[in-house]
């Protein structure tokens, strides 16, 4: 398998932070505003200039390696990361335990709690699984959308007429406070076009530019990958042209394939073209990027279940070979048979089964039967494996 991009280390990186009045909403980690907004700021904007040292060929023989010697069960609950809490009560520890020792999770996806929480959650964790960890959390506007005790930034609506130094600037706040406490991986930035305040992406984008979404999203990327995280683009192919919120329902985008080339996907191609690692997928139904595939109910497939999209689009006509990560499955309507469609469809990945042994069962018995290709599904497996490997 190609390797998805280049791993590599960065020594005695230079942490630049801006003094912006206004843009800090909150902050922890027993700093002021001021502190979090003017750290170094002798060398405002600036980014690492030590010279990487490159391990691709290493990472990839790793996890081609790992991923060879799993069994069916593991390789099944590799591509699983259900969600939990960031509390450390016992019954949450139990819970997550449950999810290592069982299902072999290969990852959590951290909802609402405390940084302090959060960092003995993750300790004791990475302490039981003999494979590393994705612990994920949703920070689109800093580590503090879901950890108290981190910073908070304005929306993404608010910010979008700042200059792109302070993205990267964000981007760098929200990695360290969020490794600080064992999180890895960053589900932000918001790459979806809003097109008006009708979009229920509104608040949550940098705006109807899609040159400016991409820009502002690949340097708050930019900002997570120099402090050591997989930053996680959302939410493919594009969630903007819709009022519509696929929390509630699966929104259909009727918009025509010239319209959404040259608009809902340029942030998306440059992200991709950039070398950014993984994605995440959206749950709506986009017609004329798929030709109207349908999925195993009979009705039209979201992005999250079409290989039309997924595939042929995403992996085959944009290039991409970094990591497919579904959206909260949760969202979906329950069905048998959903999570082997969504790794049939191009997904890595699943986040936040409603029932994770019952996805885990699936996903197992579909690759011992032949219904999922066991090759396939240790290519998967080795994809993750591969960004996994900084963090043994």
């Amino acid at each position: 398998m190609r390797a998805p991009w280049r791993i590599s280390s960065f020594a005695g990186a230079a942490l630049a932070l801006l003094t912006l009045p206004g843009l800090v909403c909150s902050v922890g980690c027993g700093r002021s505003a001021t502190d979090a907004a003017s750290e170094s700021t002798h060398k405002q904007g600036a980014e690492p200039q030590s010279a990487p040292a490159d391990y691709t060929a290493e990472a990839q023989a790793w996890a081609d390696s790992v991923a060879s010697s799993m069994s069916v069960e593991e390789l099944a609950g590799q591509l699983l990361m259900p969600a939990l809490y960031a509390t450390s009560n016992p019954a949450n520890i139990a819970k997550a335990r449950q999810y290592l020792e069982s299902l072999k999770a290969g990852g959590f996806v951290w909802l609402k709690g405390s940084a302090e929480e959060m960092l003995q959650l993750a300790d004791t964790l990475s302490k039981l699984s003999s494979t590393p960890l994705f612990m994920a959390l949703d920070a689109e506007w800093g580590a503090g959308m879901r950890l108290s005790g981190c910073t908070s930034f304005k929306k993404n609506y608010q910010l979008s007429g700042l200059p792109e130094k302070t993205f990267y600037a964000m981007g760098r706040t929200t990695g360290r406070e969020a490794a600080a406490v064992g999180i890895n991986m960053i589900f932000a930035p918001v790459l979806d076009v809003a097109p008006s305040e009708r979009s229920v992406m509104w608040r949550r984008s940098y705006g109807p530019d899609p040159e400016r979404v991409a820009t502002a999203g690949q340097a708050f990327a930019r900002g997570i990958v120099d402090e050591g995280l997989i930053p996680v683009g959302k939410h493919f192919p594009g969630h903007g042209a819709t009022h519509l919120d696929s929390h509630k329902t699966i929104p259909l985008i009727a918009d025509s394939r010239t319209k959404l080339d040259t608009v809902d996907l340029i942030p998306f191609r440059s992200f991709i073209s950039s070398g950014f690692p993984a994605l995440m997928t959206a749950h709506v139904i986009v017609p004329s990027l798929d030709g109207g595939e349908t999925s195993g109910n009979g009705q039209e497939a979201p992005a999250t279940l079409s290989h039309g999209i997924l595939t042929a689009l995403l992996r085959d006509r944009l290039g991409f070979d970094g990591l497919v990560i579904s959206d909260a499955m949760n969202m979906l309507p329950a069905r048998k048979g959903i999570f082997v469609e969504a790794l049939k469809a191009g997904c890595d990945i699943l986040t936040v089964p409603v029932d994770p042994a019952a996805a885990v069962k699936e996903v197992a018995e579909a690759i011992s039967d032949g219904t999922l290709s066991v090759k396939e599904i240790r290519a998967k497996v080795a994809r993750i494996l591969f960004y996994k490997y900084p963090l043994r």
